[in-house]
This record gives structure tokens, sequence and C-alpha cells, in this order.
């Protein structure tokens, strides 16, 4: 009567016998426990609730250790691990529900591996999911949260502060297609890759919208611009690996340690491995398409940006009109063959995308957002037709670009030399697009 005492036993001869496991509870007033179970894949890995706490141990009930993590310390009733995915699922006080996503770090958890600096365990199979359309009314008790999306990679460090900690993921062929900064605490952390490659990242805006001064406010809209002095236009997500297996790779400190992860397709799904190689293979294509428009536009930004200074600097001194005066028509030509490529109107206020046409850039970037959101199937033929539509505007451009940077770059560049001014650069890159770095 009255005692609070957790109580855990084991027989090891069919009830003849029973032994305590539990002495390394803490005990309080909210010790008793309430359920025992031991891990289906990992003999003599348990997991024990309490009044009060989670508590697993590694060497069937010897030693215990908090498993508390975000749960609240309320009572532990009932304890299931899911089989397939490796979830640990806490039944609480009040129909409460908690998950531990994930347990195969402490199924693979060892002495050998706590005396490692470093160590990365395998990672249990990941799935491509696609989104599925929530209920139109949920209960108000429903108030769960997914998982994060993607593969989950575990990984051990003995030294609470390394210096670098590098998750890298490469495809069949050996080639990293995603780059991730782990975190660096002691003990074992998570990292979450979505399945995608590399995102596609934005051009880099250094100028005002036209007909907008200010640069920072325009009606309800704020221009946001970053330390280095850009505003993004049109960055999108990678697309989504195709299901395979893939190596992870963990770099702590320079010291590598490298493990297969697969990635299986969503069940559920129609579509096929090969229509998602179909899909991802034009992706990259438009992806590659996008890269050289990025760069373009990144080149006539810089050039655009350094009138403007020139013109500010300059502005009064009669001395340079003719400078001045070929400043004004090389900007005119660049603002002109770069808003053949983006809308350079656009503030990205509501509507501004009704208003303003498509230009070359945002053609592209509205065909990749619906290839690599096709989900599991592979792009429709409209989607070819219209990609073959607009490869060649593409190749004139870029003969546009090369021929303005071949002539009017040059040109402008002696001009200013002459007349004693500062020339145009375009910073870590060169002024011809085949030997620019986006």
């Amino acid at each position: 009567m009255n005692n609070r005492d957790p109580y855990a036993l084991k027989t090891e001869d069919y009830g003849r016998s029973w032994t305590v496991i539990s002495q390394g509870i803490p005990k309080s007033t909210f010790s008793y426990m309430h359920v025992v179970r031991e891990d289906p894949v990992r003999p003599g890995l348990l997991y024990l609730g309490t009044e009060n706490g989670l508590y697993v141990s590694w060497n069937d009930g010897e030693t215990w250790y908090s498993l508390q993590s975000n749960l609240p310390h309320a009572p532990v009733h009932w304890l299931v691990i899911q089989p397939h995915f490796s979830d640990l699922v806490v039944a609480t006080y009040g129909r409460g529900f908690w998950i531990l996503d994930d347990v195969t770090p402490l199924r693979q958890l060892s002495n050998e591996v706590l005396r490692s600096s470093a160590h990365l365990f395998a990672p249990r199979p990941a799935y491509r999911f696609n989104t599925v359309a929530a209920p139109v009314a949920v209960p108000t008790s429903a108030d769960g949260f997914d998982p994060e999306y993607g593969a989950s990679i575990n990984y051990y460090l003995a030294d609470a502060r390394p210096r670098s900690v590098t998750v890298r993921i490469a495809d069949s062929t050996g080639v990293t297609i995603r780059t991730l900064r782990g975190a660096r605490n002691r003990g074992i952390n998570r990292i979450h890759w979505d399945l995608e490659h590399e995102p596609l990242p934005p051009a880099k805006l250094r100028t005002p919208p036209l007909g907008h001064p200010d640069p920072m406010i325009h009606g309800s809209v704020r221009l946001r611009y970053n330390d280095e002095g850009w505003r993004p236009y049109g960055a999108q997500n990678g697309p989504r690996a195709t299901p395979g297996t893939f190596t992870v790779t963990l770099e702590v400190d320079g010291r590598r340690y490298i493990q297969p992860l697969e990635v299986r397709k969503d069940p559920n799904s129609a579509g096929t491995v090969a229509d998602i190689r179909a899909q991802n293979e034009l992706s990259f294509q438009v992806r590659e398409n996008l890269l050289e428009l990025n760069a373009m536009v990144d080149a006539l930004e810089w050039i655009r940006t350094q009138i403007g200074d020139l013109r500010q600097r300059h502005g009064g001194n009669t001395q340079q009109a003719s400078v001045l005066q070929a400043a004004a028509e090389f900007e005119r030509k660049a603002t002109e063959l770069e808003g053949t490529l983006i809308r350079l109107q656009t503030t990205h206020a509501i509507n501004n995308g009704l208003r303003m046409p498509s230009q070359l850039r945002d053609q592209f970037s509205g065909l990749y957002g619906r290839i690599v959101g096709s989900l599991d199937f592979p792009p429709t033929q409209p989607m070819h037709a219209f990609y073959q539509e607009i490869l060649p505007q593409l190749a004139e451009r870029k003969r546009e670009y090369e021929a303005f940077m071949r002539t009017d770059f040059a040109n402008f560049n002696q001009i200013a030399q002459r007349g004693g001014v500062a020339t145009i650069d375009i910073p870590g890159a060169q002024p011809r697009l085949t030997e620019m770095v986006p």
C-alpha cells in the first residue's frame, strides 16, 4: 500500500525465478511504473514508462537513462514500437500521444560508438511521399504534427564543439547532390534531408524596380536587401531525388563517416521510377538554363549598379560630360537587355505578375516549377512543346548578351579609362557568359 517505487522484473526461466531490473530508476513520489517494452529489433533494449517519465536501457535493465527529450513529465501509460518506421509511440494520461520518430540510432548505440569521437548511424529507408490533401474539417482534438519530411540522418559526437560538421548526399554515380550543415551538440544529433537536390539559387537584384526610386518600400511591400546588398528574384526548390540508393557522408573536422541510404517511391503513387527519372531529366535541363539566365541577370545588375554609382559621384562634373553621356547610353542598353530576361518593374506586390508580362526567365521558371511539382509523373507533351518553343529565345538572348559584353561593355570601359573614371567590373566573374560563375 502506497509503495511508489518502480518495479520491473525479468525472468529467464519461464517464471521460476525473477530479477528486479529497475534499481536505476530515480525514486520519487511519481516513480512507480506502468509499462515496459523490449525493442523488437535489438534484444536487451528496453523502454520503460513511469508516472512522470520515460526511460531507456541498452543492457536489459542494468542501467537506465532518461529518454524525456521534449516529452512533458506526464504519466506514461503504454508503449508501442511501430515496426515499419521504427517509431516509439507513447500513450500518456488524458488521451495524449507522443511519438519519438526513428529509434534506429538507439538500436545501434554501443560502447564502441560511445568511445568514438564521432559516428554516423545507418539510416532507415526514406520514402518519397507525395503531399496528401488534408480533410476539410479536422477534429479540434487532433493537434498533432507530421514528422519532418525526408530522410532522418543521425550521428553521434563525443566532443561538444567540433569546428565543423557537414553532411553530404551523393547519388549512385558518386555526384554530390546536396550539402547540409549539421548540429554540433554532444551526443546524438539529427538532421533531415528533404530528398531534394540543391535549391535553385535566385537571381540577385541590386537595383530598385523601374519606376520605384525608393529601393526599400513600395506601397505595402517592403523590398528586403540582404547584407550583401541584393534581393532575391525567383529562388526555387531543387528537384526531388529519384528513388534509389544514395550515399551519406558525415564529415567532422576533416574525418569522414559513410553509410548507404535507400530512398523509396511513395507506395500509394501510380507513377513509376521511370516516370520520376524522366521528370528529373527535363527539370535538370531547365535548371541549367535558369542558371545561365541568372548569370546574365547578375552581371547586368552589377553593371547598372556601378553606372548608378558613377552618375552619383560625377553627376555634377562638366568635365566628365562625355563619360556620363556614354554611361547613360550604356545603362539604357543594359536595362533594355535585362528587361527581356526578368520583370524589372515588379515589387512582388499582389497581382504584379498579372499586370506585367512574363519575360524569358519567368517563363523558364514557371516551366521548372510545373515539372518539379508533377508528383511522380513524367512531363506532359505540352511541357516538352513549350520548352522547345522557348529554347531558341534563350539562344537569341545569349547571343545578344555576348555581343553586348564583347562590344558595349568593352567600349564603355575604354571611354571611362580615357576619361579618368573607374571602369565597370563584375565581381567574381569574367565579362563573358561562358566564363562566368553563377
